[in-house]
This record gives C-alpha cells, sequence and structure tokens, in this order.
C-alpha cells in the first residue's frame, strides 16, 4: 500500500461510489448466505448491465430529449449511483454489512428511537413539516447542510474526497442539490471533548 511521507497509508484521492451494486444491508431472501457463488456473481452483473445500461439517471434508458423526465434526469452514469459499470463487491459477500452476521442494521433501541423522533421533529427542511426551525438559518438543508457523515444511503453524486495531512484526516461527500458533508478526524492520541461539550452535527 502506498504511504504518506510521513509514514501513514495513503487514501488522499477522490473516490466514487458507483463501483459496485451490493446492497448495505442483506436481502432478507439471503438470510442465511454471506457469499455468492461465482456463478451467481456472473448471473447478477449480466442482468444489472441489462437492466441499467441506459444514459439515463442511475442507468436508466435516457427519456426524450426536451422533456421534463430527460430535464429532472439530468445526472447520468457519469455523476449517479447505478449503472452497467457496477459490479458485485470483489468479496463476493450478500451485502456491505459484515457484522452482525446476519449482514443487517441493528433495531434502534427505545433509547435511539425516541432520539430519532426528536430529531425528526426539531429538524425540518424543505421535505418536512415545519418544527421549531422557523427561518432559513436555522434550517440546515435550505444552507445546503443536510447531510453528515457518515451517509449510508443512496446520493445523486456521491464522490468522497480524502485529504490527509500529519495528525488529521479529512473527508468531504458530495450529495448533488442536497449539498455536501465534511469531517475532520484527528489521528493520534489527543484527549476526547468533554462531555458537556456538543458538536453541532
Amino acid at each position: 500500500m502506498a504511504r504518506t511521507p510521513w509514514g501513514e497509508p495513503d487514501l488522499n484521492g477522490i473516490w466514487q461510489v458507483g463501483y459496485v451494486f451490493t446492497p448495505l444491508e442483506r436481502p432478507k431472501e439471503l438470510a442465511a448466505k454471506a457469499f455468492l457463488t461465482d456463478d451467481e456473481v456472473t448471473a447478477l452483473e449480466r442482468d444489472h448491465a441489462q437492466k441499467f445500461g441506459g444514459d439515463g439517471a442511475g442507468g436508466r434508458a435516457r427519456a426524450k430529449r426536451g422533456t421534463d423526465d430527460d430535464v429532472a434526469g439530468a445526472y447520468n452514469q457519469a455523476f449517479s449511483k447505478g449503472g452497467a459499470h457496477e459490479k458485485v463487491i470483489r468479496t463476493k459477500r450478500t451485502s456491505l454489512i459484515v457484522d452482525p452476521p446476519d449482514g443487517r442494521i441493528p433495531p434502534l433501541t427505545a433509547e435511539g428511537e425516541t432520539r430519532a423522533a426528536a430529531l425528526r421533529r426539531n429538524a425540518p427542511n424543505e421535505f418536512g413539516p415545519g418544527g421549531i426551525a422557523d427561518h432559513p438559518e436555522q434550517r440546515r438543508n435550505d444552507r445546503c447542510m443536510g447531510t453528515t457523515l457518515p451517509f449510508i444511503q443512496g446520493v445523486s453524486s456521491g464522490a468522497r474526497r480524502i485529504v490527509q495531512s500529519p495528525g488529521s484526516v479529512a473527508i468531504f461527500m458530495e450529495d448533488g442539490h442536497v449539498g455536501g458533508a465534511y469531517r475532520v478526524i484527528p489521528v493520534g492520541k489527543q484527549p476526547h471533548l468533554p462531555s458537556e461539550l456538543r458538536q453541532y452535527l
């Protein structure tokens, strides 16, 4: 593996999400199957290429030029997740999640459900109802700040840029018209923030 001048693994670069179509969670019909066979991989990739070989958004067939549907699908394969170029992940796993062993996201705890409900109630945006935020300065999506890391759902563009320096790694993720997200991660033995100090995102 390439290394930085100061000896750490070199992750610098722009990383695109649209390389694999392996799902984040294992499909329920494959509950007891962690890996695919070579024949299954070949069949899945062939079917995927046939279904998503167009030049429209996500590899679908492009709509008639000049129509609303054509403009709405302006993010073609060069920008969007989806397309004939995607493959099954090289490990042949049936999901990107490897732990828990069932390949699925565990359900939220009771406390997690409460916190998620409060977040939905108190963080309105152009896609949902109003709440305590009653002007654009308090609405993250109105300020193109609607995406946070880690971000594991589908995206309209999905490019990630990683920049390293001695002592830190910065990650930026583009999410089309919604905006982007970035995070600077200290690398080393820096102390944690005090428990009473809350971060914005």
